[in-house]
């Protein structure tokens, strides 16, 4: 999947994408919950603790060019913010249960 604000979602096998970039950060969804990194050919597994989505994507994230440096507490915090600045994002969370929980992030 890739997400380009403004533009509609599409799937793609990752290796098909039209836009495909070196830059892009591509997780494969194993489980309901549970991630994990592609890089290039490699498999990069994380453990499904809850975090393998965020650890995923600040590994691949690190992985790039960016001089900044992600951590997955780090993500979170930046997306639960998010979150509270944009009410209009709500009516995708799943439940008060979620909202409850991304606040707390």
């Amino acid at each position: 999947m890739r997400f380009t604000p403004g533009q509609g979602e599409r799937a793609y096998p990752a290796i098909n994408h039209p836009l495909r970039s070196d830059t892009d950060v591509v997780l494969s969804r194993i489980g309901e919950n549970h991630y994990n990194l592609m890089l290039g050919e490699e498999v990069v597994e994380f453990d499904a603790n809850g975090d393998c989505f965020f650890n995923a994507t600040a590994r691949g994230l690190n992985e790039g060019p960016a001089s900044e440096r992600f951590s997955m507490q780090g993500l979170r915090n930046d997306l639960a913010d998010y979150i509270d600045l944009h009410p209009e994002v709500h009516d995708y969370l799943v439940g008060a249960t979620l909202r409850a929980s991304a606040s707390a992030l």
